[in-house]
């Protein structure tokens, strides 16, 4: 069982019945090595660059200019592709 809001309570209109990959991507926490503050965002070369893992294969998003930028693509990216990532915004 899984946590749809990770934030939220364990109730049944926040819950659902979800694989170990599924709960893997449903996470709150950020790696100990990242250091911009968003998920799937590098700082590298003075630039920001975007990119999400999908069953261990990495998908280059693009190169960013600012963080927040770079975070709203990979976002974007989940969104559209309807994908069980936790995202950075809301």
């Amino acid at each position: 069982i899984d946590r749809i809001n990770n934030d939220g309570n364990y109730e049944p209109s926040n819950c659902r019945w979800a694989t170990k990959e599924v709960q893997c991507r449903n996470t709150r926490k950020l790696s100990s090595r990242n250091i911009t503050g968003y998920r799937g965002i590098v700082f590298q070369y003075n630039k920001f660059n975007a990119r999400i893992s999908i069953d261990n294969k990495k998908i280059y998003l693009g190169t960013f200019n600012n963080d927040i930028n770079a975070a709203k693509a990979y976002d974007n990216y989940v969104i559209e592709n309807n994908l069980e990532h936790t995202k950075n915004f809301s």
